[in-house]
């Protein structure tokens, strides 16, 4: 599996795909406080269930899986 995406990514994500916070937690099965955490560096994506909707994400903003 690919490595745990940084902050900056994950905010790169949510912009790309020109979601808010609430948006992407609801797309990826996470809450907003999950979000903001990863996008504030709190802690970063670890779940299988959390990772793969991650990934999906980033697939779909910019048409790769891998960090």
């Amino acid at each position: 599996m690919p490595k745990r995406p940084t902050p900056l990514l994950v905010r790169a994500v949510r912009s790309q795909l020109g979601l808010t916070q609430e948006e992407l937690a609801e797309k990826i099965g996470v809450t907003v406080k999950t979000i903001n955490n990863w996008e504030n560096g709190r802690n970063r994506p670890a779940g299988k269930r959390a990772l793969r909707g991650f990934w999906a994400a980033q697939q779909e903003a910019f048409g790769t899986a891998e960090g």
